[in-house]
């Protein structure tokens, strides 16, 4: 219990140190190690309540930083199961981290759109002006893709 409060007191320091951030407190639900193989207990996770500096916000870079300090402080504790809300009840930690629970999957996922978006607008287009004409078209194109992580193969070891 010691070890939990100190923990909790440590991160709530660290997440002060933001300018924005007027005080801070860090709830850690901490999962009980075992020593067998298989359990159902349920994972670490945590909460953060941030009380902001009047007229300041964080960015999602900022929120995103706050959720990888606490989830790389806690052992066998995911980015996705780090909570942080503002003084009004505002979830910050919404859609930062992606779905493999990686910070930069939000942010990579809006670049792998636009990149398709704007290689197929081009493969398009040169194939269309060179069949009706520079100008004699427009294109529209609304790439859907599913991000979700599929189970990986393991492959021959080597």
């Amino acid at each position: 219990m010691r070890y939990k409060r100190s923990l909790e007191g440590e991160l709530a320091k660290s997440i002060m140190a933001l300018n924005p951030v007027e005080s801070a407190r860090v709830h850690l639900g901490l999962s009980e190690s075992s020593s067998f193989v298989l359990t159902n207990k349920p994972n670490s996770s945590a909460s953060v309540v941030l009380q902001l500096r009047y007229g300041k916000q964080l960015d999602e870079q900022q929120v995103a930083s706050i959720v990888q300090l606490v989830s790389g402080s806690v052992p066998g504790m995911n980015a996705s199961s780090v909570r942080v809300v503002d003084q009004a009840g505002n979830l910050l930690s919404d859609g930062v981290a992606g779905p493999d629970g990686s910070i930069a999957g939000k942010r990579l996922g809006e670049d792998v759109m636009q990149r398709i978006r704007e290689d197929t607008n081009k493969n398009i287009s040169t194939l269309l002006t060179s069949l009706v004409g520079a100008g004699n078209y427009r294109i529209s194109v609304a790439p859907t893709v599913d991000f979700k992580p599929r189970g990986r193969d393991a492959g021959a070891p080597g």
